[in-house]
């Protein structure tokens, strides 16, 4: 692999920081939370790309556990009777895109 330390004068580059910056900036302080039966559970601001590979992989609870703040909270979640319905209720709650978009 070779990272460089600078890019070519004529490259085009996206910085990803400040990106990401811009993201949590147009977020504000706001927190997402999903209400269940027992209570809320927070959701993390951004999907890790990590569980959409997951929920390919039909590991559906270690998709929900990087999506939320409190992994332990995907107990609470399954026990809510989770279904397919929710989950895609879940991902465009959290993404603001449909699941599988």
């Amino acid at each position: 692999m070779a990272i460089l330390s600078s890019a070519p004068e004529s490259a085009d580059v996206l910085d990803l920081g400040a990106a990401r910056a811009a993201r949590a900036e147009a977020r504000g302080d706001a927190k997402q939370y999903i209400k269940l039966s027992a209570g809320f559970i927070e959701v993390r601001p951004e999907l890790p790309i990590e569980a959409a590979f997951l929920f390919q992989a039909e590991d559906v609870r270690g998709g929900l556990a990087l999506m939320l703040v409190d992994p332990a909270d995907v107990d609470a979640l399954m026990a809510d009777g989770l279904s397919a319905e929710d989950l895609a209720e879940i991902a465009k709650f959290t993404t603001g895109k449909p699941l599988g978009e």
